[in-house]
This record gives C-alpha cells, structure tokens and sequence, in this order.
C-alpha cells in the first residue's frame, strides 16, 4: 500500500498504484571519422533499442560487439557503403576500418 499525500493540490492519492513507464523514442545520428586502431561506434546506452552503422569509408570496416575488434576478429564485416542494425544490445560498440579515409554513419533509437 502507497501513499501519497499531494499538499500542493490538496489531494490525497493511496491505495495500490501500478507504476508504468512510458517511453518514448529518440534518435541520435554521428559520425565516426575512419580509424585503423579501434574505434567506439556507440557507447554504452542501457535504454537503447537498435543501432544502424552504415561504412561510408574506401574500404573495409569490421564491427564488433564489446571490443577487442580486429581483421580476424569480429562480428560484421562491412564493405563500403554495406549497413547493418543491431537490434537489443545495449554494451559498446566498436569498429575499425582498413582505410583510415572516410568515417561510418552510426544512429542509435533509444527510449527516455
């Protein structure tokens, strides 16, 4: 049982209350210059919903959830102008690129 006595409007609420969150969607787009060391894509966002990284880099970019990402280990492999969307996954993401010309469009949804 809660109870709320709300003074600045003179009422009194009480009796068992469902609290719901509502959650509402927003979007940030950046753009991560090229890097032949690795990269932070998207950081940590415990509210994300999906992440879409498109490579607008000459040449090839590995992705990878986590870190730890190289030429022989990752998890995406995206040739220039390929995209992907990472649906569910809130930790960091990370990337490196075979050309150091160009960057990736990264948009991450997420809900506030």
């Amino acid at each position: 049982m809660i109870c709320y006595d709300l003074d600045n409007i003179g009422a009194t609420l009480s009796g068992d209350i469902t609290v719901k969150q509502s959650l509402a969607e927003n979007s940030t787009t950046v753009n991560v210059p090229a890097s032949l060391i690795e990269v932070t894509l998207m950081a940590v966002n415990s509210l994300r919903r999906e992440v879409t990284v498109q490579n607008n880099s000459n040449g090839v970019m590995y992705v990878i959830r986590g870190g730890g990402v190289t030429s022989t280990n990752y998890n995406w492999k995206l040739k220039r102008g390929d995209h992907l969307t990472i649906d569910d996954f809130r930790g960091n993401i990370k990337g490196i690129f075979v050309s150091a010309i160009g960057f990736a469009m990264v948009s991450e949804s997420y809900y506030t």
